[in-house]
């Protein structure tokens, strides 16, 4: 079956949300069915419905970008003007992560107020659905060596936990999990009874896992942890600060420094780097030198129309001719959206 290309010009380091509990045909959006987490869960952590480009993923070889986009997942070479819409349907699907073999993407799929994991194979256009049942399954994240995913799910009772699943010859196992659940006495006001485990991110090593978890400090999110990548394995605690919803910390590629969004002391999310295991706790980043330091230079004026800066020059890309791919899609449609700085 073939996929249209559609046109449009976008953007990619700016992204504009409609209001999180409604999607682009104006539908509430609800899961009934699922104990959420709590209202923070739904508006600030779950994917969020956009019309414009989130959650990028490189490629393994650093030539191309998968993103989502208007509930599809889609890729850009970096350097060109042309955009390739690679999922449709009737899912709203989000979250790619590109394994680092290059030929699958792992992302998530919404639909009927549950959220699953996908995975793609570029090769043949094959989907495979890889998670099941009424729950949650966001953020995918490969193992550097490729032998493993990890994600965040609900399947257990509602409670947002991390598991994994072994990858080898093209297939994913049985999900299995990592961290447990972790029941906050009193509940609070915007997680609920139980702590959550979000945003797991891999070592180069594939050895051990990054996240953010609640499970000691009810205000906000909690703090970032590390533990080996095993089930049930003990956890550290080296960073805390109350405005971590929207972390997505991310090791470099030389397992030195760890780089993560926070609203921290100002206005805005902004960019923040850390030595990967900073033997701190202070909430002011400048404690101790192991503490947190602003991405950028020191003087640099923050303000609704600056903050974000693209690291190379706009691409742009447009799309505007019938190029087939994977899926079928009415020929001659197009897309256009407005684009505006992210809040």
């Amino acid at each position: 079956m073939n996929n249209l290309i559609r046109s449009l010009t976008v953007i990619l380091f700016c992204l504009t949300s409609l209001p999180p509990t409604a999607d682009a045909q104006g539908h509430r959006r609800v899961f009934s069915k699922i104990m959420t987490g709590q209202p923070y869960i739904l508006e600030c952590y779950l994917p969020q419905i956009t019309n414009g480009p989130n959650y990028p993923s490189w490629s393994p070889d650093g030539t191309q970008i998968a993103f989502g986009m208007k509930g599809s997942i889609w890729k850009i070479r970096v350097g060109e003007t042309t955009a390739f819409e690679l999922t449709e349907g009737a899912a709203y699907e989000s979250m790619p992560s590109w394994h680092p073999g290059g030929r699958y993407i792992a992302y998530t799929s919404e639909i009927n107020e549950e959220i699953h994991l996908k995975m793609l194979d570029l090769e043949t256009g094959k989907v495979t659905e890889v998670t099941s049942g009424i729950s949650i399954n966001v953020e995918p994240e490969w193992a550097p060596d490729g032998k493993r995913l990890a994600f965040v799910s609900s399947r257990t009772q509602g409670r947002y936990n991390i598991w994994m699943m072994d990858f080898a010859n093209g297939k994913l196992g049985e999900p299995y999990r990592i961290t447990q659940d972790y029941e906050l006495v009193p509940p609070t006001v915007y997680y609920g009874n139980w702590a959550v485990h979000l945003h797991p991110t891999w070592s180069p090593d594939s050895k051990e896992l990054f996240f953010i978890t609640n499970r000691d400090n009810k205000h906000g999110s909690g703090g970032f942890y590390w533990m080996k990548a095993e089930p049930d394995a003990k956890m550290t605690r080296f960073h805390y600060e109350e405005t971590t919803w929207r972390a997505r910390p991310t090791i470099s590629p030389d397992g030195a420094k760890m780089v993560y969004s926070s609203y921290l002391g100002r206005q805005w999310q902004q960019l923040w780097a850390m030595p990967r295991r900073a033997a701190t706790t202070s909430r002011s980043p400048t404690a101790t030198s192991t503490a947190p330091a602003r991405v950028g230079p020191p003087t640099a004026t923050v303000s609704p129309s600056s903050r974000m800066k693209p690291v190379t020059p706009p691409f742009g890309y447009s799309i505007g001719s019938a190029a087939s791919l994977n899926r079928s899609r009415p020929k001659g449609s197009s897309i256009s959206a407005p684009w505006a700085s992210c809040g």
